[in-house]
């Protein structure tokens, strides 16, 4: 079994999940058992991929799955803004962290689709 603890994204995710894990329990009741709920499952989905990548041999599907995890926090996060959940939502910004490798999609002749992790020096395709 691959190690994973020492992987950027994997120690970016995981506080992302700790901070949320902290800050929905600040949300309203309504907030928390729906917004909140979701917040803290997709996160903690996205860890569990990342543990699952670099686990795996193949790991395209697993990274194509986590970009869709991560657009799907977004919109999450999105909506968690515009019904004001978040006590302070400045709070998210100063705290979410800033190691998150940017994901950009590659055309190569090899590979018409996939992701390039841009972060350090590692690539992944």
């Amino acid at each position: 079994m691959a190690k994973y603890e020492h992987l950027p994204i994997y120690k970016a995710a995981f506080d992302l999940l700790v901070y949320f894990e902290k800050i929905v329990g600040k949300f309203s009741r309504y907030n928390k058992y729906t917004h909140g709920a979701a917040l803290r499952d997709i996160t903690r989905d996205v860890v569990m991929l990342i543990v699952r990548a670099n686990n795996s041999l193949d790991k395209l599907p697993v990274l194509e799955e986590i970009r869709i995890k991560l657009e799907e926090l977004k919109v999450v996060i999105r909506i968690c803004k515009e019904v004001q959940a978040f006590p302070n939502f400045n709070s998210l910004r100063k705290n979410t962290p800033r190691t998150w490798p940017k994901a950009r999609p590659i055309n190569t002749p090899s590979t018409s689709s996939g992701l390039h992790i841009i972060g350090g020096n590692s690539q992944c395709r």
